[in-house]
């Protein structure tokens, strides 16, 4: 079946990347192999993790399930014939001529015929970093990670699919053009930040009517992975009771600091001005986890002193590594009474 939540995102690099971690993946036929391809031997497909991977502590506690699908058979001089359903994909024209970007257009158009109904011929799961399948038939198969988030949700790791041969060989990288068919490929991978939200709750023991309303801002600061995040927002409290606001669009994970900055004139903080929380992912929470929350507590103070705000807004970056963006917001009043 196709697996949801595959997208294309980076898979040009993606591609690339595979073909020169694992030149025997991408055999080009009968142009280097010396030996014909003896078409009784089972294969097996090794897919692993690229040692020294910036993610590979991610991505060695997480599993990563993985199709694969046979697009075509190839005979033994490695000349290959599509397969029902993938025909049109090009197999028939590669050579050593063939670029990455041919491979590319190859692996997506292979990937573009898969519909919901699609079996996959094989299946792995990736722990640990690594996974194999074993019993492969030879010929050309379309090998199709899934986007899968890491084990706190705090990133989805994204997967280009593409094309690898059985048996291959490592004519690129060493000029020996002797068939694998126990072949190791690379697994590149991209991931994209996930966000979460902050209830920020508050307590407001005393009140008095001639204050009107009562106006406390928070500022929120936090920062993970190189990633800064910086916020700052209210609540608006007009009677002694409980209110709160939730503040969304906070990187997953982030431990983030949250501190009363204002609370008015009229109005004291009872305990303390700061609190921390780490933010939790929606899934997290979903599946009966607690989220991310603060509290503060206020109380009448017996003054009479009006009170104004200013939000300044940030808004998440739309790709990790991006900038946040600042926005300025209304501005709140509690005057005096007259």
């Amino acid at each position: 079946m196709k697996k949801e939540g595959l997208n294309k995102k980076g898979m040009a690099a993606a591609i690339a990347a595979v073909m020169a971690f694992s030149a025997a993946a991408l055999s080009i036929g009968d142009v280097y192999a010396a030996n014909p391809i003896d078409l009784t031997k089972t294969c097996s497909l090794t897919v692993e993790v690229e040692a020294g991977s910036q993610y590979e502590t991610d991505l060695d506690q997480m599993t990563i399930p993985v199709d694969l699908y046979k697009v075509a058979d190839v005979n033994e001089s490695g000349q290959y014939t599509e397969l029902a359903n993938f025909e049109g994909i090009g197999l028939d024209t590669i050579s050593d001529a063939t670029t990455a970007d041919e491979w590319l257009t190859m692996a997506e158009t292979a990937f573009g015929k898969l519909s919901d109904t699609s079996v996959p011929d094989a299946e792995i799961d990736i722990t640990a970093g690594t996974g194999t399948v074993s019993d492969l038939s030879v010929g050309m198969y379309l090998v199709v990670p899934e986007d899968t988030y890491n084990t706190d949700y705090s990133y989805q790791y994204q997967f280009a699919p593409y094309l690898t041969a059985l048996p291959g060989n490592d004519y690129y990288n060493s000029g020996d053009d002797t068939w694998i068919y126990d072949p190791v490929v690379g697994l590149k991978v991209e991931r994209e930040m996930q966000y979460g939200g902050l209830t920020i709750n508050k307590s407001l023991l005393g009140y008095n009517n001639l204050t009107q309303d009562g106006f406390f801002v928070f500022e929120i600061e936090g920062e993970k992975d190189g990633e800064i995040y910086s916020n700052v927002t209210s609540i608006e409290m007009t009677s002694a009771g409980s209110g709160s606001v939730y503040v969304d669009g906070i990187p997953v994970g982030m431990e983030v600091t949250v501190t009363e900055i204002y609370s008015g004139g009229s109005y004291e903080s009872v305990g303390e001005t700061a609190a921390t929380a780490v933010i939790v992912a929606d899934q997290i929470i979903e599946a009966g986890g607690l989220g991310a929350e603060v509290s503060f507590e206020n109380d009448y103070n017996d003054k009479l002193i009006p009170g104004t705000g200013v939000l300044n807004q940030f808004h998440a970056p739309t790709e990790e590594g991006g900038e946040w963006q600042w926005t300025q917001g209304g501005q709140s009043e509690s005057p005096a009474a007259e």
